[in-house]
């Protein structure tokens, strides 16, 4: 099991508040906390969307389960930081840090390939992920590679986990026992 041996910064975006450590294997990683508002149920659906976007053949990150000891809270000044690690004790989700990457912005990154395009759009709609938007487009870019984050709002896959019918979600809804 990785372990975070040394916290370097809070990447003040989103409602996880994702961490940046260095782990025991000499790598970085973006940490999701256990313990932000999202919580591990956040972190069971995008660990489960990345494994089934990897089948897929949809250009994301390998998910990473990484340990956070008690005692990493320690490691920093700030108290939000510091209170969210000690919440965050235990096993996190992650991914290796990709060194320079940027938001994808079609003005600046490489093309992305319409059957790509295609693929992403429908594996999105096949989880119900709607946090991905041209403002939000949750694509990162390095170079030539690109890969697609942030499934943790990914509808199919949280009711899956949390248990909930899918009767609510249905597109085309029953009228007399039959479609509509």
């Amino acid at each position: 099991m990785i372990k975070v041996v040394e916290f370097y910064k809070e990447i003040r975006a989103g409602s996880s508040l994702p961490l940046i450590a260095g782990g025991s294997d000499g790598h970085k990683y973006v940490v999701k906390p256990r313990g932000s508002g999202e919580g591990v149920l956040a972190n069971v659906v995008e660990f489960l969307s990345l494994k089934l976007g990897r089948l897929a053949q949809i250009p994301v990150l390998e998910p990473v389960c990484i340990l956070v000891e008690t005692d990493l809270a320690k490691k920093t000044n700030d108290p939000e930081t510091r209170e969210l690690l000690e919440r965050s004790a235990g096993i996190n989700f992650s991914t290796k840090y990709v060194q320079a990457a940027s938001v994808y912005n079609a003005q600046h990154a490489p093309p992305i390939a319409p059957e790509m395009k295609d693929n992403i759009f429908l594996y999105d709609l096949f989880l119900l992920n709607i946090d991905r938007n041209t403002s939000n487009p949750n694509i990162i870019f390095n170079r030539d590679d690109l890969w697609c984050l942030d499934y943790a709002s990914a509808v199919t896959v949280r009711n899956v986990v949390a248990g909930k019918s899918f009767k609510e979600l249905a597109l085309l809804k029953e009228k007399n026992g039959s479609m509509v």
